[in-house]
């Protein structure tokens, strides 16, 4: 399912971005928080433990590595140059 992919492909980048700091853990229990926003069931991010913000944080950076790679190196912007490479280099 979604949460599969979601770890799937952000643990994959870990290879192309070694910056990237995330667990599987780390990435399940993100989404699983994510999903809980959008389908309402979190009280919002001010209700965040310090577990969870620090979850968040680690998500946060690691996602503006995998930007800022894509930018400054063309092996890392070429993932996502089109959804078949996408599929292709980070599975699904």
């Amino acid at each position: 399912g979604s949460t599969v992919q979601f770890v799937r492909r952000l643990r994959c980048l870990s290879q192309y971005v070694p910056e990237l700091t995330w667990t599987q853990r780390d990435l399940e229990e993100a989404y699983d928080h994510r999903s809980g926003f959008v389908h309402g069931v979190g009280r919002g991010a001010d209700a965040l433990t310090p577990h969870r913000r620090h979850l968040y944080l680690t998500v946060e950076a690691g996602l503006r590595a995998v930007i800022r790679a894509a930018i400054l190196r063309p092996v890392i912007d070429q993932i996502f140059s089109s959804r078949s490479s996408i599929r292709t280099t980070l599975g699904f």
